[in-house]
């Protein structure tokens, strides 16, 4: 009779402990499934980097003849590119403007022209604007970015081209000979 007794126990000892593990104690909303929520943020991404710090246009001297005036036309550096990632809002590209600040001669203007992208990147880089004389004011060189990222260093990149233009016959004799000296900030934006 023992035995029938603790066979009995046991059975009802293993049964409450089964009811237990299937349906603990809590809130009574225990399943086989449980679900919650998960939040995804995508920041708005627009970071720029150049691929060269300092840049010299200057007109050639050395071997033009005596009596011909100094071409600033042929004057170009193209040794800055700049690399950039970007995400952006659905339907707000984001652009690249260019600022100068600092002194340049009077009579010689400075011209910034990028280059549509070359490179490895993803996606759909942005296109570019026509020529631009840089004043001490903000101009876009680069515009229409959506999300994308143009890859690192050189060959994957905007090449960004300088030039120096006479501004008009008559500036030629206001030339001053002198060093100029400045300094041009690309920002990104994205929206």
């Amino acid at each position: 009779m023992k035995k029938i007794v603790l066979t009995i126990t046991a059975s009802l000892f293993i049964s409450g402990l089964t009811m237990v593990m299937l349906h603990p104690s809590g809130d009574n909303n225990d399943k086989s499934t449980a679900t919650h929520s998960v939040s995804i943020e995508v920041p708005t991404v627009a970071i720029i980097n150049s691929e060269a710090s300092s840049i010299s246009p200057s007109p050639e001297i050395n071997s033009f003849e005596a009596g011909e005036a100094v071409d600033f036309e042929t004057v170009t550096n193209s040794d800055l590119c700049l690399n950039y990632p970007s995400i952006v809002n659905e339907g707000n590209p984001g652009t690249i403007s260019a600022s100068t600040s600092g002194n340049s001669p009077s009579s010689v203007g400075l011209y910034v022209k990028a280059s549509d992208y070359q490179g490895n990147g993803k996606e759909q880089t942005g296109k570019v604007v026509n020529v631009v004389e840089k004043k001490e004011l903000t101009t876009n060189v680069i515009h229409d970015i959506k999300n994308c990222h143009t890859g690192n260093g050189v060959n994957n990149d905007h090449n960004i081209t300088y030039s120096l233009k006479v501004k008009d016959q008559n500036s030629y004799r206001n030339i001053n000979a002198g060093s100029y000296s400045a300094t041009v900030t690309y920002t990104i934006t994205g929206n």
